[in-house]
């Protein structure tokens, strides 16, 4: 799907008040929202969720450092 970002509501369709209003409205169901995580990421130089990792990726690698988010080979 092209110009699909992960981690972004569509404004157009989901406005904050918007949203506030879901919320509210699966509540009163007596339901609630789960978060899903997933994964992977789009890897574009665009997205500032990958370029941000990106720059943290080309930082130096110190063990146990947490700010590197891309999985690594495991013997490495």
């Amino acid at each position: 799907m092209e110009n699909y970002e992960y981690f972004f509501f569509n404004r157009e369709n989901f406005t904050g008040e918007g949203v506030l209003e879901m919320n509210r409205e699966v509540g009163e169901a007596g339901r609630g929202i789960v978060v899903i995580v997933d994964p992977h990421i789009k890897a574009s130089p665009t997205y500032p969720v990958f370029a941000e990792g990106m720059q943290l990726q080309n930082q130096q690698n110190v063990k146990g450092n947490l700010s590197n988010i891309f999985v690594q080979d495991a013997n490495d």
